[in-house]
């Protein structure tokens, strides 16, 4: 910016000079032919401080001026160049781009001492917008969006659908299980016919199969009322059984005019299993306001039309590849539990509560669960190599003990060595 004001000054400089020139060929009774060949060349810097770059000419003609007219041309160019500053200067405020002062200091060499000299100078920041997935909104919960962007994955872990159009509100941690409370974002939703056109130009070869499942989705509308409901008695006995396995649930209020997600409920298994800790989860949740999950869900028509043909099926089990933190993918067995209750605040709507629960190999399912893996995993996270995480880990797996009577922060500390190993 300081640079453009410059360049404006040093263009009102030397085109009040040429001009002034003109008058005096004017005067001197110089044809108009000869003034209209007559070019200024205005002398545009690319940059004030890089004398290495090509400048670049622009050329104009002079309006035919009269000797009598020159002095209110002169008034109407320093009116137009103010007025330009006058612009620019609301531009720069109104922008998103803050400024702030660094003082440079600089020596100045004098004959008998060195006199430090300060100037401040202004350093715009840009304030960059964080990027969020281009979803579909509408009145019902379709957990659909065109592409997920790198930034809102936690490692190999894409963003769960969950938090497409909802933020997490309220955090609640009861034993092993963790609640996202959800709230939605008052963005633009879309119809039903918006959103099928939206897919039909996507020209892929899931299209007609997203269609169908789009058009299974939205008859939860209409058939709510007509689902079999189960008492609290009935779900508290069918969670018991869950905590031997990683599963997460999601509930959403169905109404007979829309469907929105409030809650997700995942176990330290599902966090195990996906090969994150607890702080890596939160760390990630307040950065990007997105929650990782175990599936691919990557932005595809593919992966998803298979995952919500389960879904609008109802289909109680079926195999699909999950990912990690890592990168890698295993096959499993999920099982899928839907379940209709009554609403307690609302006699009109119900409550779908959606399990899946993962059946992994138990060889497998220890690997995954290992501690040594999320440990190394959370380091990752955090960059936190050669940290008192990783000294602690070393100790426990060399059996190393701090010499206590050294009264020292970094003790030497020796290795227990087993006796009866004979030399």
């Amino acid at each position: 910016m300081i640079n453009q004001y410059r360049i404006q000054n040093t263009f009102k400089r030397h085109t009040l000079k040429k001009l002034l020139l003109i008058k005096t060929l004017q005067e001197q009774n110089t044809t108009q032919r000869d003034l209209t060949k007559y070019k200024i060349n205005l002398i545009v810097y690319p940059s004030i401080d890089s004398k290495s770059q090509r400048l670049e000419q622009s050329y104009f003609h002079i309006p035919n001026i009269q000797p009598h007219q020159f002095k209110q041309y002169i008034i109407s160019l320093n009116q137009i160049i103010n007025l330009s500053n006058i612009i620019n200067q609301e531009e720069f405020k109104q922008s998103k781009i803050q400024g702030v002062t660094k003082t440079i200091c600089k020596l100045k060499q004098s004959t008998h001492q060195n006199v430090q000299i300060s100037k401040k100078i202004i350093l715009p920041i840009l304030s960059i917008s964080r990027p969020i997935s281009t979803v579909i909104k509408s009145s019902v919960e379709l957990k659909l969006a065109l592409q997920c962007p790198q930034e809102r994955c936690l490692g190999s872990l894409c963003e769960n659908p969950c938090t497409y159009n909802y933020k997490v509100c309220r955090v609640d941690q009861k034993h092993d299980l963790f609640i996202f409370s959800l709230q939605q974002y008052d963005r633009h939703q879309y119809t039903k016919q918006q959103i099928c056109q939206i897919i039909k130009n996507m020209n892929d070869q899931y299209s007609q199969q997203a269609l169908e499942c789009v058009e299974q989705r939205f008859k939860i509308l209409d058939n709510f009322q007509q689902q079999t409901l189960i008492s609290d008695n009935e779900l508290i006995e069918f969670e018991q059984s869950l905590h031997k396995y990683p599963f997460q649930c999601t509930l959403q209020n169905v109404n007979s005019n829309n469907s929105s997600l409030s809650f997700r409920i995942i176990n330290q298994k599902f966090l195990d299993l996906m090969g994150i800790t607890k702080d890596m989860m939160f760390d990630h949740l307040n950065e990007t306001q997105a929650l990782p999950t175990i599936f691919n869900h990557d932005g595809s028509l593919k992966n998803w039309c298979e995952l919500a043909q389960y879904s609008v099926e109802g289909r109680e089990f079926f195999d699909y590849y999950l990912n990690t933190y890592e990168g890698s993918q295993f096959r499993s067995k999920v099982q899928q539990k839907q379940i209709f209750k009554s609403s307690p605040l609302d006699p009109n709507q119900i409550i779908f509560i959606e399990f899946r629960i993962i059946h992994a190999d138990p060889k497998l399912l220890s690997n995954l669960c290992n501690s040594t893996r999320i440990l190394k995993n959370h380091a990752d996270y955090f960059n936190l190599k050669n940290s008192d995480i990783i000294l602690n880990q070393f100790k426990q797996s060399t059996k190393y003990l701090d010499a206590k009577n050294y009264k020292i922060t970094k003790p030497c500390g020796y290795k227990i060595i087993d006796q009866n190993l004979k030399p």
